[in-house]
């Protein structure tokens, strides 16, 4: 198993003009950036595992100033390439420096490995190093499986498919992009991609591999709990990945992901570890390690390069809006951030031929989750087991993992008068996962204390709602200016 690929750094020096030249590099098991500069603890070229979980291999180049391609490809001892990380970055005209980190796992091939560095798709160096990794414990033989009969890629093949993916950029009412997903082309001027990549939004853009921009306004088909959406779009010529065959994926198949990592596309392997279906939320596939939330609506591939599933697959519809987890527990944190999971690609309807429906219409039928609108005067909100009492700490109090038997739920929230705002006015609502409205908390007007904090809590019976994770939106003058979650419990 491969970890992905990390381009650390990108450092300029001082150089004369010229062809790119390889000044240095080397390689070590750990080190430490400086100035412009990584330094290693200790250079060598031969790690055993498990002492050495880790090395990083480091390059100096001189080069013509300009925008440039920079790959990274690793090679196992047969000389066959198992891995690739690229970036675009700009130089100066001056030496610049480079590092990669790869991470070393047990069912890697032992032997002398090589990285080859690529400036513009042509070859600028590389370095051999020595792996030595323990013999694994003989296992039965795994049970025959059913193969296609086709030619199976490679991963230069299959990191060229990049150009059908692009990026999901989620916009607030000034037009700022505040979150970034991953899409892919599925079908002409059709891009599907993750639920959580489009909810929330004042705005979509969708940007192509080459550069385009477009500003999305209509959605072909969407699944708020299954997690998928697919996106009208004007896809040109970029030609679409194809949907892997309906045929059942053994548990413990390896499967690619496109990461992202540092703003860079990455391709890698990952585990299919298992499966959940739940009657509520439909089916998910398992995989590990878990891929970059910034992966989530992006293509999981079979062997060659076929989209098994699309990545994401959320259980608490709306969490990734906050950009943040307000008051909630480490438990309830790793639910609302989960990307161990992905949608398989057959739950989505194919072909689709509806004509769509637009945001605000998605908005107006309760499909999506109203965007958030900061507001200066709101410092703080959660939900805690009690009321606080006068001068009691807020944090002493705070919970979110309430049983229906427990007494009462209360939601709270710190507000400072920094903007001026007479007669405001402050209430809550609890929605459940199919954005439901099921608790209005009742209204009150804000009591002002010019620059000191002031208090507003409010509290409902948890034994009207059913188990899962549920959304908390608290409003100001009806907007909703912070959000939290909650979980119940029987």
């Amino acid at each position: 198993m491969l970890g992905f690929l990390t381009l650390a750094t990108c450092s300029i020096l001082a150089f004369g003009q010229g062809p790119f030249r390889m000044l240095k590099v080397q390689s070590g098991p750990s080190g430490k950036v400086e100035g412009s500069k990584f330094l290693f603890d200790q250079v060598r070229s031969n790690f055993e595992f498990p002492k050495d979980q880790e090395l990083i291999v480091y390059f100096e180049w001189s080069g013509p100033a300009g925008k440039h391609s920079l790959s990274g490809v690793w090679k196992d001892p047969s000389g066959k390439p198992v891995q690739i990380s690229d970036i675009a970055m700009e130089t100066t005209g001056e030496p610049f420096s480079a590092y990669w980190t790869f991470r070393v796992v047990a069912d890697m091939t032992p032997g002398v490995w090589e990285l080859e560095a690529r400036i513009n798709g042509v070859p600028a160096g590389s370095h051999a190093f020595h792996l030595s990794i323990p013999a694994p414990t003989p296992s039965a033989p795994p049970a025959p499986k059913t193969e296609f009969k086709r030619p199976v890629p490679t991963l230069d093949e299959l990191f060229a498919r990049r150009t059908s993916l692009v990026w999901i950029d989620r916009l607030d009412e000034a037009g700022r992009r505040v979150d970034r997903a991953t899409g892919f082309v599925s079908a002409a001027n059709q891009v599907t991609t993750a639920f959580q990549a489009i909810d929330g939004s004042d705005g979509i853009e969708v940007e192509f591999a080459t550069g385009k921009r477009l500003r999305v306004t209509s959605v072909a088909a969407v699944s708020r709990m299954q997690d998928w959406a697919v996106l009208h779009a004007d896809t040109g010529t970029i030609p679409p990945l194809k949907a892997a065959a309906a045929y059942v994926t053994p548990i413990g198949e390896r499967l690619l992901v496109f990461n992202v990592e540092n703003g860079a596309r990455t391709i890698g392997g990952v585990d299919y570890t298992g499966k959940d279906n739940r009657p509520e939320f439909g089916g998910r596939i398992l995989i590990s390690p878990s891929p970059t939330l910034e992966s989530a609506g992006g293509p999981l591939m079979d062997k060659y390069g076929d989209v098994t599933g699309v990545l994401g697959g959320s259980l608490t519809p709306g969490s990734r809006v906050t950009g943040r987890a307000l008051s909630v527990s480490p438990g309830l944190f790793n639910k609302l951030r989960s990307g161990v999971l992905a949608t398989p690609i057959h739950d989505i309807p194919s072909p689709i031929q509806v004509s769509g429906e637009t945001f605000d219409a998605l908005l107006a039928r309760g499909i999506l989750t109203p965007g958030l609108r900061l507001h200066p005067n709101v410092r703080y909100g959660g939900t805690a087991g009690r009321a606080r009492k006068k001068d009691e700490n807020f944090a002493e109090n705070d919970l979110s993992e309430f049983s229906r038997r427990d007494e009462t739920v209360v939601v709270f929230a710190q507000l400072e008068e920094i903007v001026k705002a007479k007669n405001a006015v402050i209430r809550a609502e609890v929605y459940d996962a199919q954005n439901r409205r099921r608790v209005n908390v009742p209204a009150a007007k804000v009591k002002w204390a010019g620059k000191i904090p002031v208090r507003w809590s409010a509290s409902f019976s948890p034994a009207q709602l059913v188990p899962g994770v549920h959304r908390v939106d608290l409003l100001l003058d009806g907007q909703v200016v912070w959000r939290t979650f909650f979980e119940i419990r029987d």
